[in-house]
């Protein structure tokens, strides 16, 4: 198929080209995710440093299978993110010939921008929230009540505490990206403000203890990111072509 406009692809080889590409993407899961169960014992010291202060140096596995299954789990999600720039390439290349100009070009100067986000709000839930969930999560130990965690129900935590981050840190790339193509504008963003800090402090009771300090820690950087989608949105409007005076004008 290589070489044929995308036009004048038929549907089935639309379908065919699809299903070698998301090959392509799960051998690349496959060959993370090895890579995630070679290094398990690494990756399992490095994910319990957050523990550490606390004084949780081990984790217990209550089934005879909690333990390889977490494995598992941790392994498909180091593979997933080492396999991500295939994702993204192969995504990429699917979409791209289908695509103008213009938005070839939004989309090229919008994917750095979507990995360092992501990066970025990673970082911040495993150095910064997940240390302060974990504070006052065990502030309810004592003499009578000792933490004992088992390696699945660490690991769920960890995960809900961390990958939301990652996610919610893309805004500022993906209104960028729709800003540029005409779908939103700063002007709807300042008008459903109320309402997204309402989603916000929503959210943030969702994925934190019953604790105001924990909801206003995790609410605090998606508001900050909010208003600083506005700020990208204004500029990129500013910098977007005009259309052209009619010559009557």
């Amino acid at each position: 198929m290589k070489g044929r406009h995308r036009d004048a692809m038929t549907v089935v080889e639309h379908l065919e080209e699809l299903r070698r590409r998301l090959i392509w993407s799960l051998v690349a899961l496959g060959v993370g995710a090895g890579v995630g169960f070679y290094l398990e014992r690494p990756i399992l010291a490095f994910l319990l440093r957050p523990a550490f202060p606390l004084g949780v140096h081990k984790l217990v596995f209550l089934s005879p299978t909690e333990a390889l299954f977490t494995y598992i789990k941790i392994s498909m999600v180091v593979g997933a993110i080492l396999a991500s720039p295939v994702w993204l390439y192969q995504f990429v290349a699917y979409v791209l010939p289908a695509m103008a100009a213009r938005e070839r070009r939004y989309l090229y100067l919008s994917l750095p921008p979507v990995v360092l986000l992501f990066v970025a709000g990673l970082a911040f839930g495993y150095f910064v929230f997940v240390p302060m969930v974990f504070r006052f999560l065990f502030r309810f130990a004592g003499p009578e009540l000792v933490p004992m965690l088992s390696i699945s129900k660490y690991i769920s935590s960890l995960l809900s505490f961390t990958l939301p981050f990652g996610v919610v840190f893309e805004l500022p790339a993906v209104v960028a990206l729709l800003t540029r193509l005409g779908v939103i504008s700063a002007a709807f963003l300042r008008r459903q403000r109320r309402w997204a800090i309402l989603l916000i402090f929503v959210v943030a009771a969702i994925f934190t203890p019953p604790d105001p300090f924990s909801q206003l820690v995790m609410a605090s950087p998606m508001l900050v990111l909010y208003e600083a989608s506005i700020l990208v949105a204004a500029a990129v409007e500013r910098r977007r072509p005009q259309p052209a005076a009619d010559a009557d004008d």
